[in-house]
């Protein structure tokens, strides 16, 4: 999958001594995402193995102007069906 994420202007609340609370603008750039995901279907699709990666491109990014940093991540995933 690839995602592009236009730039954004986020206004967020600011604790202020004078008024006690103000509004601060912050800018997001743009970004792209590239996701993917492999897996194998064995034992007459009982099993399935799988490796997902997210923001292969590695685009450090944050969804909000105060969130987590979010860089590549990769895991691998099991399913048994019985």
């Amino acid at each position: 999958d690839v995602h592009w994420v236009s730039p954004q202007v986020w206004v967020e609340q600011v604790a202020s001594a004078a008024t006690g609370v103000a509004y601060g603008t912050y800018p997001l750039p743009a970004y792209t995402l590239v996701d993917a995901r492999l897996g194998w279907r064995l034992d007459h699709d009982r099993v399935e193995l799988a490796v997902v990666a997210e923001n292969l491109l590695d685009d450090a990014h944050r969804d909000h102007p105060f969130g987590q940093l979010l860089r590549r991540r990769v895991w691998g995933t099991a399913t048994f069906r019985f």
